[in-house]
Order: structure tokens, then C-alpha cells, then sequence
């Protein structure tokens, strides 16, 4: 599985289309668990993105991200 930092995706995309070139919205989030133990909180969230370019071209992935031993 790869995985690039969201600064540098951003950086990367202002650079191919430009800065007012293209845009990205969240279609769908989901959370698939959250489980607490002493006070600490495991959650998992599959998100569904969208990006689109200043034509109307776009696509959409999914991504999933875990927090571990998060405090409130």
C-alpha cells in the first residue's frame, strides 16, 4: 500500500493544475469502529474523496485512516 502526506498531495496538485486548478470534497465518511479502554480511544474512519479538476474531469478513492491510544 503506498501512502503520500495530504501537504504534499496538495503541493504536488497545485503544482500539475495549478493553484485555482482543481478541488476535493469529502463524498462519504464512515466510521468503522471506536473502542475506548481506560480513558484512551481506538476509532477507524474509511473516507470516500473526490477530486476534480477546474474542467469537471474527476475520480474518487477511498482511503482509511486509525487513531491508537487517542485521549479526548
Amino acid at each position: 500500500m503506498h501512502y503520500i502526506e495530504g501537504h504534499k498531495a496538495i503541493e504536488l496538485a497545485n503544482k500539475i493544475f495549478g493553484f485555482n486548478g482543481w478541488s476535493s470534497s469529502i463524498v462519504e465518511m464512515t466510521t468503522d469502529f471506536v473502542d475506548e479502554l481506560n480513558g484512551r480511544y481506538h476509532v477507524g474512519i474509511c473516507c470516500r474523496v473526490r477530486v476534480t479538476l477546474q474542467c469537471g474531469a474527476f475520480h474518487e478513492d477511498i482511503g482509511y485512516g486509525s487513531g491508537d491510544n487517542v485521549c479526548p
